[in-house]
């Protein structure tokens, strides 16, 4: 199940930062309407460009540290591996990894 989530969380990842970073200025079957680029897209449902900006740092900025969120199942930890930062939910004690 571990393997199962991680394969899940890296599949969603992927996914947005292929539509973001790698297809966000391209023609695709997928766009609003008549849009061309994903900014456009954004334009056609009336948003305005520091939305589309916003939504794009957030999305791209979650979409890379989410694959750093490992859950140890021995500790009970769950530890943000891109800032070494950990919180304990479980009986043991935490570590950073």
């Amino acid at each position: 199940m571990h393997y199962l989530l991680i394969a899940l969380k890296l599949t969603v990842a992927l996914g947005i930062l292929n539509v973001w970073l790698l297809r966000s200025g391209k023609a695709t079957a997928y766009r609003g309407k008549d849009a061309k680029t994903l900014r456009e897209e954004f334009a056609v449902y009336g948003l305005p460009f520091p939305v589309f900006c916003l939504i794009g740092i957030l999305k791209v900025g979650l979409a890379l540290g989410a694959p750093g969120l490992v859950l140890d199942s021995q500790s009970g930890a769950t530890c943000g591996a891109w800032h070494g930062s950990c919180s304990c939910w479980g009986p043991s004690s935490c570590t950073s990894k």
